[in-house]
């Protein structure tokens, strides 16, 4: 939905460990962050032990240039839990701005929970140092009830009042709503008073000095591209332009085109297409490629190779061309002209139980009895027996023995 409302904008559906932005990028993060007691895998920040949703705050803080803002909205757990190493964290990093706790019901019309949330607002440092702050620590309020000191110190800032009530695991804090209290009235209210002192310098870019946009996931990482007539280079999450000669930014757009028809001819023959199909795919790279050398040389010749070489499909592209022992071309290879790629076949059955063992550790990456009892048309019963030795059933998880050969190595996963 959101990519057919905002077409010209970058949306990605994936965990934000799964992206590739670059860091000091962005100019503002804004979100609502997941919330639980788990952790999430990601190489740069495990060794930091946070949970999912101080996970967030960290990587958001990074992908932010300085003097960048933050507003995440997330549980009072954030902002209240004893513990103060992930606030400690985020203040070392960032200046707090500010913070608006939400009523617990805020949420109850479009999520069905009733959850104590703050709305934290941060502004990237340019430089981490630690930092004494009063948002780290906890204090008592005039009821006597625990909680951040920077609401303690700013109830006005708190959109309904902090009781103690009874919760699933015994007593908790929540903030109530306040009875006939406007809830849009007091958040525009709140938010003034941060926006107000807050401070923000003005940063101006000329049209000279963007050479790089934001990437998109339709080209290859560290490959060329073109926008706009000009040469890119993707780098990760951005496209940076390259400062090239007239003569490299022409060998670099006919190489693209040659690379596009050659992953042509590829595909049909991967997805097994007729012989007309794939020799009218080979006549156009015949073309592409003669043209391509009559303008630059062979491909493989040292000016191409120069040139071309920072492209992740340039070893792809290269093996086109055979070439001598001096390493001069001899002639064109045989996707020019033959079939050098086949369909891999799907194996629907096999006649011992070993072997569709091995067949299931291969395709499914464990035992799958389902799966092997369709590839021999044996019971499970059967396949146990026949594969006694082969395969050994652990006992506490129920799993068997060849499950514990993928484990994690950072988080001491080991399987023995």
């Amino acid at each position: 939905i959101g990519k057919l409302l905002y077409p010209e904008s970058d949306i990605q559906i994936k965990g934000l460990e799964e992206t590739s932005f670059s860091n000091n990028f962005f100019d503002a993060v804004i979100g609502n962050v997941p919330f639980g007691e788990y952790k999430v895998n990601d190489r740069e920040y495990n060794k930091n032990n946070f949970l999912i949703h101080d996970y967030f705050f960290a990587k958001s803080i990074d992908k932010v240039r300085n003097g960048g803002v933050i507003a995440l909205i997330t549980t009072s757990g954030t902002m209240d839990k004893k513990d103060e190493s992930v606030r400690r964290y985020l203040a070392a990093r960032a200046e707090f701005l500010g913070a608006i706790r939400l009523p617990n019901d805020t949420f109850k019309g479009v999520a069905g929970t009733e959850v104590t949330s703050d709305i934290i607002f941060l502004k990237k440092r340019d430089s981490i140092r630690e930092r004494e702050e009063d948002w780290i620590h906890l204090a008592e309020d005039e009821k006597g009830l625990t909680y951040n000191k920077y609401f303690v110190e700013n109830p006005q800032m708190v959109l309904g009042s902090m009781e103690e009530v009874s919760g699933r695991f015994g007593n908790t804090l929540a903030c109530l709503p306040k009875e006939n209290a406007d809830l849009k009235e007091l958040l525009t209210k709140a938010s003034e008073e941060i926006s107000k002192g807050a401070t923000y310098e003005e940063i101006e870019l000329l049209d000279d000095e963007i050479t790089s946009i934001p990437a998109t996931d339709d080209v290859k990482n560290f490959s060329y591209t073109i926008i706009d007539d000009e040469v890119y280079y993707r780098e990760n999450s951005l496209f940076v332009k390259k400062e090239i000669t007239d003569k490299n930014k022409e060998k670099i757009k006919d190489y693209l085109e040659l690379n596009e028809v050659l992953k042509d001819v590829i595909y049909k023959q991967k997805e097994d297409y007729s012989d007309d199909e794939v020799k009218k795919a080979q006549e156009k790279l015949n073309e592409v490629y003669d043209r391509f050398s009559k303008k630059h040389g062979y491909v493989n010749n040292l000016s191409n190779t120069r040139a071309l070489k920072e492209d992740s499909n340039f070893p792809l592209v290269s093996s086109i061309e055979i070439l001598d022992e001096e390493e001069n071309f001899k002639a064109k290879g045989d996707i020019f002209s033959k079939r050098t790629i086949t369909k891999a076949k799907t194996i629907d059955h096999v006649d011992t139980s070993l072997e569709s063992l091995v067949l299931s550790m291969s395709e499914k990456g464990y035992v799958d009895f389902d799966y092997m009892e369709s590839l021999t048309g044996k019971d499970r019963p059967t396949l146990i027996e026949e594969l006694r030795g082969e395969i050994y059933l652990n006992i506490r998880e129920e799993q068997n023995f060849y499950r514990p050969l993928s484990f994690n190595l950072e988080d001491g996963d080991l399987p023995f």
